[in-house]
């Protein structure tokens, strides 16, 4: 005789289906985040050599470092200046350079220390070089749809036939699609700025070079980007201070689970249709790790998504 499943084992295996899809979910949203956050520019640092003293050792010609996306220049500055400037000029000249005189440019523009190095390295760089970016995607070729009836005359059936061979050529290797195997495009080179000793066009670069300047424009954008996306600033403004002070580090450390840690309250994950009962809807009613009706928080409650248009210099 056949034993027919009882209900509650579909109940378990549904159960357990979806506990499997949240898990897949969180850590794909994970993976997600880590590769967003791990993203680095190449940068070549050079000196401007008419600012450089006659004693200055001119036999170095350049300084590299790999800069994290998410972090900003003053973060970096500290560094080159201990490991470059500071080997370059002599005893007294190093001495007596003052930080808030030392800014930087790329192709003759300053570069604005409260943006983040990845927009610099975009708007700067990338917009002045088009064959740096990936090739456009193929259009997806044609498919044969075959419809006919079914057994129930009021409905139809489709069957989708795969596109033929000749309906998708192979495609060239053009140097374009080509790009990453080889440095012979130089698309591998890193970001070439100029550091400056003197005379920063405060006018242009608005702010200083600060470290503290850098991480109050920072939290200012962060409390932009939280209302936008919730209607108010309560998601930033509760948290406590020490939470603030691992936000921050974990851009300067360049640490992904400090800042994540902290982070996901802020930008917290879509809730899944099994558990949009358990999750807050509105944005109004989660100011904390839950909302006021104790239901989780969650991004499906989102009134808008933060967006900001940098307009080309001049414009």
């Amino acid at each position: 005789v056949r034993q027919t499943p009882s209900t509650s084992s579909f109940a378990t295996s549904h159960s357990s289906s979806h506990a499997d899809t949240a898990a897949l979910a969180l850590a794909s949203a994970a993976v997600f985040r880590s590769l967003v956050f791990a993203g680095s520019v190449p940068i070549e640092v050079t000196l401007a050599h008419s600012e450089l003293p006659p004693n200055a050792d001119r036999a170095i010609d350049a300084y590299y470092l790999q800069a994290p996306r998410i972090s900003y220049l003053p973060l970096v500055l500290a560094q080159v200046r201990k490991y470059f400037v500071d080997l370059i000029l002599d005893d007294t000249s190093a001495a007596s350079l003052t930080t808030d005189d030392l800014w930087f440019e790329a192709d003759g523009v300053p570069l604005k220390w409260h943006w983040p190095i990845g927009l610099l390295y975009d708007y700067h760089h990338l917009a002045t070089h088009p064959s740096l970016l990936p090739p456009p995607p193929l259009p997806a070729p044609a498919a044969a749809d075959l419809s006919f009836p079914t057994a129930d005359s009021s409905s139809h059936a489709t069957l989708r036939a795969p596109p033929s061979s000749s309906a998708a050529p192979p495609r060239p290797r053009t140097p374009s699609s080509v790009r990453s195997v080889g440095p012979a495009r130089g698309s591998g080179a890193p970001w070439r700025v100029t550091l400056h000793l003197r005379d920063p066009p405060t006018e242009q670069l608005l702010v200083s070079n600060r470290v503290d300047d850098a991480r109050a424009g920072y939290m200012a954008m962060v409390k932009e980007a939280d209302y936008v996306r919730w209607g108010n600033t309560k998601r930033v403004t509760n948290l406590r201070k020490e939470q603030q002070d691992n936000l921050w580090e974990g851009v300067v450390q360049n640490d992904y689970d400090k800042f994540w840690h902290v982070a996901s309250k802020l930008v917290p994950l879509p809730a899944l249709p099994s558990s949009a009962a358990s999750r807050s809807p509105t944005p109004s009613s989660s100011f904390g790790p839950t909302g006021s009706d104790g239901r989780l928080p969650d991004a499906n409650g989102t009134r808008s998504v933060p967006l900001r248009v940098y307009l080309p210099e001049g414009a």
